[in-house]
């Protein structure tokens, strides 16, 4: 099967093929594990003109404008010659870019769009994603729920198949932890680590609030946070000075390589999310992967993930719901709950397992 990927977004500041795929290789893992069985090309908008093949995937890079337009028609057109039996296109937020490309392809060519963690417009912009609904044939989404979501709230039809299919899949194994505790110097029986962006959304001070309760059951944990943003830095910096917690229990780490950070991962036992609300979270696949036991929010996401199989979910709404999940979290069994969350990762959000439901995904179209 020929399967083309489409993004309409374009990146202008990424300048070469070799920094997109530093950038995306969570997604094309996938990529290349469908090329095993399929004819796999990604068609991607940067400042590179260019046609590559890396590990199976046909990746054509164009830089045909300076900015986002709404009828991309060189582009479009770009697709239609590459005779795809497949379309799938990255994001719902391109509503008339969508339906334009139905009117350039075969009536044979199946046209799917993937959720990547947008919220669902309202107006005149919910009109069109509806529309554009009509006229594809299927939807990936990270949860079954967020895509029932969608359609309840009338931005895409009620008839269109919604399939469970995250964005993309970890690039990290795990490591043996006192040879990952070599680089990160951490030490300690109970160690937490927290990674997101410093921000309303991801809630790093109801976490801090929370653990700061916790060790009170458990003096000896310790907890990491990990962060690539720092909207809240001054406030988060100022509360843990205050409360003397600063660099004793709770360290702030901030940014590190993402190349490095299986060694955090494989060096701590738990990793927490607070999140209000995530896509596909990457964060929390990458833990998994390196059997790091989940403490997260029961968001639609994290559910599906975790699938019932491993760690431990608590209640968004609640603000002493971290603080029960840490302190059931001291009765759990490492070894036992690592190796579970590994399974869960291996058996349904690794690059095969995403893989696999994107082929089943594509045999049940109508």
């Amino acid at each position: 099967m020929r399967i083309v990927y489409v993004n309409y977004f374009i990146a202008k500041t990424i300048n070469t093929p070799e920094h997109w795929w530093q950038k995306m290789q969570p997604v094309n893992n996938v990529l290349e594990q469908l090329a095993q069985n399929h004819n796999i090309i990604s068609v991607q908008q940067i400042n590179y003109t260019g046609t590559i093949s890396k590990r199976g995937v046909n990746y054509h890079f164009i830089n045909l404008y300076r900015k986002k337009v709404i009828l991309p028609l060189r582009l479009n057109f770009l697709v239609k010659k590459l005779n795809a039996d497949v379309v799938i296109i990255h994001g719902t937020v391109f509503p008339i870019q969508t339906v334009l490309l139905k009117l350039f392809v075969s009536k044979d060519v199946k046209i799917i769009i993937q959720h990547h963690s947008e919220q669902y417009y309202t107006g005149v912009k919910k009109i069109l994603q509806k529309i554009a609904s009509l006229i594809v044939d299927g939807y990936f989404f990270p949860s079954i729920s967020i895509g029932k979501k969608w359609q309840q709230e009338g931005n895409i039809s009620l008839s269109k198949p919604i399939f469970i299919v995250h964005e993309g899949a970890s690039i990290f194994q795990k490591v043996d932890k006192e040879i990952a505790r070599l680089f990160t110097k951490i030490s300690g029986d109970k160690i937490y680590i927290w990674v997101g962006r410093l921000d309303a959304k991801k809630r790093p001070l109801q976490a801090i609030k929370a653990f700061i309760s916790f060790l009170k059951v458990q003096p000896m944990a310790r907890l990491y946070m990990l962060f690539y943003s720092n909207t809240l830095l001054d406030e988060v910096t100022t509360y843990l000075l205050e409360s003397q917690f600063l660099n004793t229990h709770i360290f702030l780490i901030g940014k590190v390589n993402h190349k490095d950070m299986f060694n955090w991962y494989s060096s701590a036992d738990f990793y927490i999310s607070s999140s209000l609300h995530e896509g596909t979270s990457f964060t929390l696949s990458e833990a998994m992967s390196c059997g790091c036991i989940p403490i997260v929010t029961n968001i639609h996401t994290h559910t599906d993930m975790l699938g019932n199989k491993c760690g431990v979910l608590y209640e968004s709404s609640n603000e002493n719901a971290l603080l029960e999940a840490l302190v059931l979290s001291t009765n759990l069994s490492l070894e036992n709950e690592s190796l579970k969350a590994s399974q869960q990762y291996k058996l349904h959000l690794s690059a095969t397992a995403i893989a696999n439901n994107i082929e089943l995904a594509l045999t049940q179209l109508p």
